[in-house]
């Protein structure tokens, strides 16, 4: 693939992002793609923190920038209680495009909670919408150990009330709260072997 597909897997806190950017890892790779992902709401937060000059020589600029995503990997997602506002910052946004020029690979997934910061992140192929009730986020919430579960349960609730109206048209729907394990990999697997012959269609001959 001459550009990577991009793919945005939005969702509230708990619904199952992460788990759902691990299947559909599995199944592009089964594949014989190269994938990245990418926790762009920690992400945001890390490098603005870090001050990450972006006038530093390409080679420099791309050591830092990568170094901050790998140490934001597999973490905890501590920032959940914190807002929008630094994923929606323009400095993390063009942070984040950088990244992904960075990356050599044929698939990348983009995982976001905070619906207001969507609309500022253009450079996507797909939207997957993860959903889940609340009970089932209230025990993933849980299980983070940090904060107050309910009131950051709450919060979230709120934001995606709040800014509803930024739910791109065009997505694919992934509803968790019905889903067992095996139910989701079925779905991911039609949505992945979808794009996987999109991406390897053969250009039509000219007229």
């Amino acid at each position: 693939m001459s550009h990577p597909i991009v793919i945005q897997i939005i969702g509230m806190h708990g619904v199952g992002k992460t788990t759902v950017a691990a299947k559909a890892t599995e199944l592009f790779k089964l594949r014989g793609l190269r994938v990245a992902t990418l926790d762009v709401d920690h992400f945001a937060h890390a490098y603005l923190a870090k001050r990450v000059d972006p006038e530093l020589d390409e080679k420099s600029y791309r050591a830092h920038v990568l170094a901050i995503a790998d140490s934001v990997k597999g973490k905890v997602p501590h920032i959940i209680g914190l807002g929008a506002a630094k994923t929606n910052n323009a400095i993390a946004v063009k942070a984040v495009e950088r990244w992904i020029a960075f990356q050599d690979v044929d698939v990348i997934l983009l995982e976001m909670h905070w619906l207001a910061a969507v609309r500022y992140y253009r450079h996507r192929n797909e939207v997957w919408l993860v959903t889940a009730l609340a009970k089932r986020r209230g025990a993933h919430i849980r299980s983070y150990k940090i904060g107050r579960p309910e009131g950051l349960l709450k919060s979230s609730q709120k934001h995606w009330k709040d800014n509803h109206t930024a739910i791109p048209r065009e997505l694919r729907y992934i509803p968790n709260e019905s889903m067992d394990l095996s139910t989701m990999q079925k779905r991911l697997a039609r949505f992945v072997e979808c794009l996987y012959h999109e991406a390897h269609q053969p250009l039509s001959e000219p007229n």
